[in-house]
């Protein structure tokens, strides 16, 4: 064995192992020209949970896995790529290159695969503090393992290329060279899953950002802050951003992390989901979509990984981190519609009897149009019509095992629901004043004025109470009026903290948070007739406020 080189394009070295063996039992069948062949492997590092709810990198552990579907080039002395095969499931890859030229092969960290079916996909996974970043996330390097030159020959060679993990024994003493092919692998697989359902075609293409930089902290990508693990659906350099930062947070092995973003990938580019953004923590009540945006995330990780097992390493040694079950219940847990654990357990209890097909086919349909903002009952509503009698009963009792409407109840507005969960209040006095914050859930606004209630109890940005929902239909185009009426003294000086914002059916952001003319008083401008959703928000920058308040809403010519 001999250590060479792992580069990125923009030039830093790595360390890797090459196993370079000859042997001229083959004749090539062109004259002048040999073939070369081998196999392409990284180190996999599992994770490790103990019975505490702990998790680690065991590294004692590690595993050789091969690279699989990666371009494998023979690149002489001048830059020129003189033969190129695909590696295959096992790694193996066999090309034909000239004899007597000096050459090294390169690997790039990017797929193009595609199934019988036709299904397609093209991933990458990209240095972020590349120079090339700030040119878009197309412009960043792309890793690249680089091989020992040798000198090429008229019959068989064997060039066998291994990227190891880069582990010592207590540190990351040498280069990192399997991470971007462990999370390319993992990728590659949950894309194989959701091709077995995906009606067909390409899907969307993915950049993957890891650094050995790169750490939990918000500030600039380029400089290795890209915050938690995320997808990223816009921007110059759209996403998934992952950590690699040694004994601070390292993300590569953590399968579950990385399908969990990778999930919300699916849901992003697939079909259509209305969130609001920020940072929440497990057991959060969280507003409809963002609920089931994360359940979602959680649900499809357990999916590719058939394991119900979350587990997230970190800390020093990556020895830090923690296991739980993001998709099971417990008897502590709160169960509604606002939590991502109850929801994950009702979208993994229905991958295993439904499969994943009606699952994906209800996402994607809603790409075309939903008239509800995204809701469990949003996606349960037309899900429950594409299923046979069985998996609608199905559907039906895991619902009620969250205490969510189900059967003839249910409605993509959620406008049934009336469940309390007793785990969410402090006092049994206290049921009046959550109540108030969770209904109703999406009211039609037209009709008559609706209470809506707001208050920062849960939380802020992304939590229930923080913003409400309605909507109304507008029957014509024209100036229509959206009024809060405040119901008690202190929601009077509140009327200046809230934001409005439209969305249409198919959505669109209509009009981003509208200005009032005077607080409480929006003017909309409607161009065409139809559904739309209304969201109220408080200002992130607003005061807490510990008790509901609370607003007669309604919208009118």
């Amino acid at each position: 064995m001999r250590p060479l080189c792992f580069i990125a394009r923009h030039g830093l070295a790595l360390a890797l192992i090459v196993l370079l063996h000859a042997s001229s039992a083959i004749r090539s069948p062109t004259d002048g020209a040999g073939w070369i062949s081998g196999r392409i492997t990284y180190d996999f590092v599992p994770v490790r949970g103990d019975a505490a709810g702990g998790a680690l990198l065991d590294y004692a552990a590690t595993q050789v896995k091969p690279v699989r579907h990666v371009t494998v080039e023979a690149i002489d002395a001048t830059g020129r790529v003189r033969g190129r095969a695909v590696t295959g499931e096992d790694g193996r890859y066999r090309l034909q290159a000239p004899a007597a030229t000096q050459l090294h092969l390169r690997i790039k960290s990017e797929i193009n695969n595609r199934t019988a079916q036709g299904v397609s996909w093209r991933y990458a996974v990209r240095d972020n503090t590349s120079a090339g970043f700030a040119h878009g996330g197309d412009a960043a390097a792309l890793y690249m393992l680089r091989s020992k030159t040798f000198s090429s020959a008229d019959h068989a060679q064997v060039v066998h290329v291994h990227a190891g993990s880069g582990w010592t024994g207590t540190r990351y003493g040498a280069a990192r060279a399997a991470a971007p092919f462990a999370i390319l692998d993992q990728i590659d697989t949950a894309a194989s899953v959701l091709a077995s359902a995906y009606p067909g075609g390409e899907l969307p293409p993915l950049n993957v950002f890891w650094s050995a930089r790169n750490r939990p902290s918000v500030g600039n990508p380029a400089v290795g802050e890209i915050g938690e693990a995320h997808y990223q659906p816009s921007g110059a350099a759209p996403g998934l951003y992952l950590s690699g930062r040694e004994d601070v947070d390292t993300d590569e092995y953590d399968r579950s992390v990385l399908l969990h973003e990778y999930g919300h990938y699916v849901i992003s580019t697939l079909s259509r989901i209305d969130i609001l953004g920020g940072t929440h923590n497990i057991g959060a009540v969280l507003e409809p979509g963002f609920a089931l945006s994360e359940a979602w995330a959680n649900a499809f990780s357990s999916m590719v990984r058939g394991s119900v097992e979350h587990q997230d390493t970190m800390g020093v040694g990556q020895r830090e981190g923690w296991s739980s079950s993001l998709v099971t219940l417990s008897p502590d847990m709160a169960r509604g519609w606002y939590s991502e654990v109850a929801l994950g357990y009702v979208l993994h209890q229905l991958y295993g009897a439904v499969g994943l097909r009606p699952l994906l086919d209800t996402w994607t349909a809603q790409r075309q149009g939903s008239p509800a903002w995204s809701s469990i009952y949003a996606f349960a509503t037309p899900l429950r019509a594409r299923l046979d009698s069985a998996g609608q009963q199905r559907l039906d009792q895991l619902l009620q095992d969250i205490g969510v409407i189900n059967a003839a109840q249910l409605d993509v507005w959620g406008s049934r629901e009336h469940h309390l969960d007793p785990a969410l209040l402090s006092t049994p006095s206290d049921a009046s004043a959550v109540r108030a914050l969770l209904f109703p859930l999406n009211p039609e606004l037209s009709a008559r004025a609706q209470p809506l209630c707001f208050s920062t109890r849960f939380g802020r940005d992304n939590k229930q109470g923080n913003a409400r929902f309605g909507h109304f239909v507008a029957a014509r185009p024209g100036r229509w009026r959206l009024r809060l009426t405040p119901t008690q003294r202190a929601a009077w000086p509140l009327r200046r903290q809230i934001l409005v914002s439209l969305r249409t059916e198919n959505g669109d952001v209509y009009e981003a948070f509208a200005l009032a003319r005077r607080p409480g008083r929006f003017e909309l401008d409607i161009r065409q007739a139809g559904i739309y959703n209304v969201l109220l928000e408080l200002k992130p920058n607003g005061p807490d406020i510990a008790r509901p308040v609370c607003f007669a809403v309604r919208v009118s010519r």
